[in-house]
């Protein structure tokens, strides 16, 4: 029994030895998470040169690793600070093309903006997707996911104390994470250390690039054709085909039905009759004119989200099938924001036909204000689309492939451009012509109007200079760089560099009303803002990577204290001796 109780003692020690080095190991090999993150967030009233908009918005993106990343349907996701378990998508980073992937360079960026921001800034190009202003400058939760809906990264202001700018605004200002000294940006997952408030700048744009993969067959991303390889009509590179008979026009990659093929690689007929061939049936006809088609996704077409009159039964989704072959739904999920509309499997839709989706049949509600359509296919977004603000009975329709609102409603058919009465008959809006020379077409107004060309010759007053933007003369007493002093009880606005009365905190303050606490910044009570329950994926992640750490540092510890005291029985008497023989006062006295 006694032998048999070593051996098993053995064994395990022999084992926890092998799971304590696997596990160190382990904790060696681990790699930093995320690779992408929230890198710059501006909120409502971000000051763009000498203005402020309510909504210049914008939300940067970088990849923080030393390789491209593929962030193709990745999406931003915003939660208002009286919501904060409700995430609604901002937008997400499409391709172009079913082919497409949206790849992030090492160490670049991507910007998603409002129109707003885009249009003060002349902004034409160098942004990936236009999103509504959204984004509160009071407090706010903003969420980067994966095409897997996975969170990758996360920020929050204004409201707990990890937060960036606990308890006050960030309008006026630019959260910017800050920068480490080898090029890395920072990421404790704590959004209070990692980003800092800094002014806006005029230098934000996307370096993101936008590739088509040639060959779905092939690992990887394919920009181009690999050599000795043949892109075919299904999106496949392969070898090209071996010509078997070199005697007969085009590449007969097989030999033909009733052939032979000789030494120098010619084919004949296996019968003595050479004048009888056996006819190649379609299966193997190489040169058929007719090739396989690839099927492409459903699309959203129309969505009348403000009917007039009531809205039950008239408000509805119209779904297209541009094949020209039926589509079935079955695989297909439709989400209004973010709420699943039901019942869309177990229809067809005919080729070059409509399904028209009404709100008394499925479950859903279109918000009059604004909202936001999502198509996915088997859980990938294969198209989405945004209104905003529709005129009742005004549909937002896809036409020529670019949205648009249209005062012709055309459920189950073609969609139809807007129509503007013109002396007092109705007539069709023809395409946009060309603006005369010396004129530009008013993005706001759709309008012509005159060029304004500076006059380099002529000068501003005496005290005043040309804004570059607008043309026009004006003051410099707001840029010139010494100032007059303030009074002697005010300060200087570091925003609007103007002189305010200094706000002193008094020394005896009376206690705030219970629920309440005093703001540092202005000194009066303010409600206590309670941080709610938000779950960060990457901090999830490492809470349970320390729960099971710990838990195994302890079997390890167990198993390595068994071993000790299987050590010290084993080798008992030659301890005692040992003990012995170097003790002084245990050796005899002669």
């Amino acid at each position: 029994m006694h032998k048999h109780f070593l051996s098993i003692v053995r064994i395990v020690c022999i084992f926890g030895g092998l799971l304590a080095a696997g596990f160190i190991h382990e904790i060696a090999a681990a790699e930093p998470v995320p690779s992408v993150v929230i890198s710059r967030v501006a909120v409502r009233e971000a000051p763009v040169d000498d203005s402020t908009n309510s909504s210049n918005e914008f939300v940067e993106i970088a990849n923080n690793n030393s390789s491209q990343i593929d962030i193709t349907n990745w999406c931003l996701r915003y939660a208002s600070v009286s919501s904060p378990e409700t995430f609604k998508t901002l937008g997400c980073f499409l391709p172009h093309g079913d082919n497409g992937h949206v790849i992030l360079p090492p160490l670049g960026r991507a910007l998603a903006a409002t129109a707003e921001y885009l249009n003060a800034h002349n902004q034409t190009a160098g942004y990936d997707f236009i999103f509504k202003p959204s984004l509160s400058n009071d407090a706010g939760y903003l969420r980067l996911v994966d095409s897997n809906s996975q969170t990758v990264d996360t920020i929050n202001w204004g409201v707990g104390v990890t937060s960036v700018n606990a308890g006050a605004s960030v309008g006026s200002q630019v959260m910017d994470r800050i920068n480490l000294s080898d090029g890395q940006l920072q990421q404790t997952g704590k959004p209070a250390d990692d980003f800092k408030l800094v002014a806006p700048a005029l230098n934000y744009a996307s370096t993101a690039q936008y590739v088509l993969d040639l060959c779905l067959n092939l690992d990887n991303i394919q920009t181009e054709v690999p050599p000795g390889l043949s892109l075919d009509g299904e999106g496949n590179c392969s070898p090209p085909s071996v010509d078997v008979c070199l005697n007969i026009d085009g590449v007969q990659s097989a030999l033909p039905q009733g052939d032979t093929a000789d030494e120098a690689g010619n084919c004949y007929p296996a019968s003595d009759n050479s004048d009888v061939v056996a006819p190649l049936d379609d299966s193997q006809n190489t040169n058929s004119a007719v090739e396989a088609q690839p099927i492409m996704n459903l699309e959203l077409s129309e969505v009348l989200a403000n009917p007039v009159g009531a809205d039950t039964g008239r408000e509805f989704i119209e779904l297209y099938n541009p094949n020209a072959t039926p589509v079935s739904v079955n695989d297909y999920q439709l989400f209004v924001d973010d709420n699943l509309v039901d019942k869309l499997s177990g229809q067809t839709i005919e080729p070059t036909s409509y399904l028209v989706l009404t709100n008394d049949t499925y479950d859903f509600r279109l918000l009059n204000t604004s909202g936001q359509l999502s198509l996915l296919l088997a859980g990938k977004l294969v198209d989405s689309t945004t209104y905003d603000s529709p005129k009742d009975g005004w549909s937002w329709s896809k036409i020529a492939g670019v949205w648009q609102y249209t005062n012709q409603v055309t459920p189950a058919a073609a969609n139809l451009a807007l129509l503007l009465p013109a002396n007092n008959d109705a007539v069709v809006i023809a395409p946009t012509p060309a603006c005369p020379a010396g004129q530009e077409r008013n993005p706001d107004t759709n309008r012509c109007r005159k060029l304004v060309v500076a006059d380099t010759n002529l000068a501003c007053p005496a005290g005043q200079y040309r804004n570059p933007t607008t043309n026009r003369c004006r003051s410099i007493a707001a840029t010139a760089s010494v100032l007059a002093s303030c009074g002697p009880d005010e300060e200087r606005n570091p925003l609007t560099n103007r002189c305010h009365k200094v706000v002193l905190a008094s020394s005896e303050s009376t206690a705030c009303p219970a629920g309440q606490e005093r703001n540092p910044a202005t000194n009066r009570c303010r409600k206590l803002q309670v941080m709610p329950t938000a779950d960060y994926a990457v901090a999830g992640v490492k809470t349970e990577q320390a729960a099971g750490s710990k838990l195994i540092w302890w079997l390890v510890g167990g198993v390595l204290l068994l071993c000790l005291i299987y050590a010290l029985y084993e080798w008992r008497h030659e301890i005692v001796k040992l003990w012995q023989r170097w003790w002084p006062w245990q050796r005899p006295v002669k």
